[in-house]
């Protein structure tokens, strides 16, 4: 069970990192504005 924690929790880990690198980089370069209209 100890394994499978941590497996998920470095899965989540690794997609939150990924998704707020990804948020940074966009609100950075002032992109959110488009992403939103388009959405």
């Amino acid at each position: 069970m100890k394994s499978k924690v941590t497996v998920r929790e470095e899965i989540s880990r690794h997609f939150r990192d990924g998704m707020s690198v990804m948020f940074g980089g966009f609100m950075g370069q002032g992109t959110p504005r488009r992403w939103y209209r388009c959405c």
